[in-house]
Parts: C-alpha cells; sequence; structure tokens
C-alpha cells in the first residue's frame, strides 16, 4: 500500500533570500491504501480533512486521520492512464468553495489532451462530488505521452494559474517551450469567475502579453519542459516552480509577484547549461534559483525534482519562506 506522502530521496530546503540548506526531517504515515497519490490539499477553511489526488483513480478523502472508503470523485472512466506519466494531475478548491462547492481538476482525457474541468460538491454529501456537475474550462491539445504538469493555485488576485507540461519526448523536439502560440510548456493564468469570448474563462488584464497578437493571451510564464509541481507564496504572491529536467539537470525556478512573463530557458537551456552542444544566446532568459545534478550511482539517486511547498506554518520557525521540495 502506498503512502499518502510519497517516499522521496532527497529534501532540501530553499529560500529566495539565504542560501540552499539542508535539515534533517522526520516523517510520519499518515494514511495508507492508496494507489498512486501524487497531491495532498485541504478545502479552505477545512482543517479536518485532507483530499488526496490519486493519479490512478481520483480524488480520496482523509477525515480526521482516516482513509474513507467512499472517494470523493471516481475519475476511472474519464481519464487515461498509462502507468506512466497520463493520469489524474491535479486539483485547487475555488477561494469562496465555503459559498459555491467549485473544485478544479486536471486530467488526462481519454483522448489524451490536457483538460482543466470544475465540479461542484454534493450538497447533501461533503464528502462526494456532484459527478452531473462537470463543466469543461479548458481543454490543452497534448501529442505525446509525457510532460503534462497539473499543478493548480488561485493567485492572490483570485486568478487560476495552471502548470502545462511541454508535451513533447525528449528534447522537446517540436520547441514547445519557446513557442508562444501553444500553451505547452508554460505557466498560464486564467479568471474562471468571468467567461468572456466565447469560453469558459476570461483572460487576467494583468496578464503579460495580452497586447501581443502573436503570443497567446493565457501566457503567465514561458520556457518549461514539465513543471510537475509549483507553489505560489500564501504571503509574497511569488511563484516557485520545480521543473523536471532532461538529461542532466533538475532545477527550482522563483519568479516574484508583479514581474510576469519571464522566460526560464527551456528548451534553449537545461538548468543553467546550454541545452545542445555549443554556445547559446541566453538573452532576455531568467535563470533558475537552483540546480543540481542526476545522480545515478549512488545514493540518494536524483533524478526528478518534485517541488514544492513554501513553508508558512507556525511551528517551525526556521523554515519560515522556505521552498520545500523533493526528487522522485
Amino acid at each position: 500500500m502506498a503512502r499518502v506522502l510519497l517516499t522521496l530521496t532527497l529534501v532540501l530546503l530553499f529560500s529566495a533570500t539565504s542560501p540552499a540548506a539542508q535539515q534533517n526531517l522526520g516523517a510520519e504515515l499518515v494514511a495508507s491504501g492508496l494507489t498512486e497519490p501524487v497531491f495532498v490539499t485541504n478545502a479552505p477553511g477545512d482543517d479536518s480533512r485532507l483530499f488526496v489526488v490519486d493519479h490512478w483513480d481520483g480524488i480520496h478523502v482523509i477525515e480526521n486521520g482516516v482513509l474513507l472508503p467512499q472517494m470523493f470523485l471516481n475519475m476511472i472512466s474519464i481519464r487515461w492512464h498509462d502507468g506512466n506519466e497520463r493520469g489524474v494531475n491535479g486539483m485547487v478548491f475555488h477561494p469562496d468553495y465555503q459559498q459555491n462547492g467549485y473544485f478544479y481538476v486536471n486530467y488526462c482525457a481519454l483522448n489524451g489532451d490536457i483538460v482543466v474541468a470544475r465540479l461542484e460538491v454534493d450538497p447533501q454529501d461533503p464528502n462526494r462530488a456532484d459527478r452531473n456537475s462537470v463543466t469543461t474550462i479548458l481543454t490543452i491539445p497534448h501529442p505525446s505521452q509525457f510532460h503534462y504538469g497539473g499543478w493548480m493555485e488561485f493567485d492572490q488576485d483570485g486568478y487560476l494559474v495552471i502548470s502545462v507540461g511541454d508535451g513533447s519526448d525528449l528534447g522537446d523536439p517540436q520547441g514547445h517551450g519557446q513557442s508562444r502560440d501553444v500553451l505547452l510548456g508554460k505557466i498560464i493564468r486564467i479568471d474562471v469567475d468571468n467567461p468572456a469570448g466565447g469560453k469558459q474563462y476570461g483572460i487576467p488584464p494583468n496578464n503579460p502579453f495580452i497586447n501581443d497578437p502573436l503570443i497567446r493571451d493565457e501566457i503567465l510564464h514561458a520556457g518549461f519542459r514539465n513543471p510537475w509541481r509549483c507553489d505560489i507564496d500564501d504571503l509574497t504572491g511569488d511563484l516557485w516552480v520545480g521543473d523536471v529536467g532532461n538529461y542532466l539537470w533538475e532545477e527550482v525556478n522563483f519568479l516574484a509577484a508583479g514581474q510576469e512573463g519571464q522566460n526560464c530557458g527551456w528548451n534553449i537551456m537545461e538548468g543553467r547549461h546550454c541545452f545542445q552542444a555549443g554556445v547559446c544566446n541566453q538573452a532576455g532568459l531568467t535563470m533558475p534559483v537552483y540546480e543540481y545534478a542526476h545522480q545515478y550511482s549512488q545514493a540518494p539517486i536524483r533524478c526528478a525534482v518534485t517541488g514544492g511547498e513554501v513553508y508558512r506554518g507556525r511551528k517551525m520557525a526556521t523554515m519560515q519562506g522556505r521552498f520545500l521540495f523533493a526528487d522522485w
């Protein structure tokens, strides 16, 4: 039986204002009985339950430390799972969940595309979603079996921020990370509360490229390979991105609030290094604040960054403001 919090080989704590630091951390078993747990969250204003995204089948509930036998949302019939990167990848609750009951899921559809959908909680059962309430908000064509991203979070302005992988094979031969007319390989931001233009969402007026006809309006930042797990700092609004590397380097990107429109370099760069042999043009690129090399020959094995969360809790003062991430 898999643990809710995956067993990871590397734990690092990093701050934007201080050097990287390694600390010894303990771990406790919260619950067992899941298949592929990939994300844990809670509903706004509710500290009694944890909602667990299982890559295999959907969303489970842990209430007062007990995994409930009833699933919150069974997604087996609508998602494509191939034992690799396709599956249920993320969820987020609407900031006004206590009033409207809305939450959002990010998954691989049966045709391979990325789907972001809105659902509602069952008004008669807070531990069950209303399967008849599905509204597709956004569909992103996805041409391969790799690099889906799938993290989602509402920012301090109430806009939904979504990570999208490059949807490509090794090396991003299609160049999605740098192509501004596709959403693949990007961090995007949409307004789910004010649909416009015949879509189920609107474009936030402070998105950085809304006046450029050659760049998709949804794009917030570009140049990512597979931003699998990210976080918006609850205090500052800064964005931290753990972007999974290709052959050699894993990276963590720090993108300050109010400085939208950054290009984090993929596939020109892998970490702080030219991806292609020879000299690469780094003009206009934002380098990661931290990188580390792959390590296969000895423990701890390091091969895929799994970020992360900026700690803003009350119990561990020395961790304040640090981005907690790990390696698969």
